[in-house]
């Protein structure tokens, strides 16, 4: 028995929250968001606490056990696609400041080349994070069942997975999601780079 519920994410989730949506995708996010003055987890706490857009705590879930948060996930929809470019260009804008911000965005575009937003009716699971001591332990499946119940199954529900990450391929596999498609990715530079992608889809 798990003894976890799925929640809405608040503002005051934001010290347990970050390092789960960092651990989703380290690397890619240091690629994009770190800078010599700044780490990555210092721009997303800045984007989660305003509640707006793809990394606003207002977009995210969280998977509370005990008063503890052990778990983030969010999800991203086709429709939603352009709102969230928008808010993300002046959250980094703002955080970042023209020059910077603008070299950021370039690096986020890149990104959005291997990693793609969602359009039309997708919906993605994205920031599917678990705490190190809870994993292996059922959580993140659970989680992944509990949002597919929440989402429009009638539409396309997909997710992209690391291929340098075959732990979570297999448990998405085992969940019903089968691969697509495959992006290679030529992406690094001297704080992260994006690994190769695979695109995956919920076969119900």
């Amino acid at each position: 028995m798990l003894n976890v519920q799925l929640r809405q994410a608040t503002k005051g989730d934001v010290h347990e929250m970050i390092p789960l949506i960092y651990s989703s995708g380290p690397d890619s996010f240091d690629y994009v968001f770190k800078t010599n003055k700044y780490a990555a987890q210092d721009f997303l706490k800045y984007a989660f606490e305003s509640g707006k857009g793809e990394f606003g705590y207002r977009n995210h879930y969280a998977v509370e056990q005990r008063g503890k948060v052990i778990g983030s996930a969010a999800v991203l929809t086709g429709a939603e696609t352009a709102q969230m470019t928008q808010t993300a260009i002046f959250q980094i804008i703002s955080f970042y400041g023209i020059w910077t911000g603008l070299k950021v965005m370039l690096r986020g575009l890149r990104t959005e080349t291997v990693i793609k937003p969602p359009k039309g009716e997708e919906q993605l699971l994205v920031h599917l994070g678990v705490h190190p001591d809870h994993r292996g332990k059922g959580v993140g499946g659970w989680m992944i069942e509990q949002l597919l119940r929440r989402l429009k199954v009638h539409h396309p529900i997909g997710l992209d997975v690391s291929v340098e990450n075959p732990r979570a391929k297999a448990l998405y596999s085992r969940k019903g999601f089968k691969v697509k498609y495959k992006v290679k990715s030529p992406y690094k530079n001297q704080y992260g780079k994006v690994a190769d992608h695979e695109r995956m889809f919920y076969s119900a």
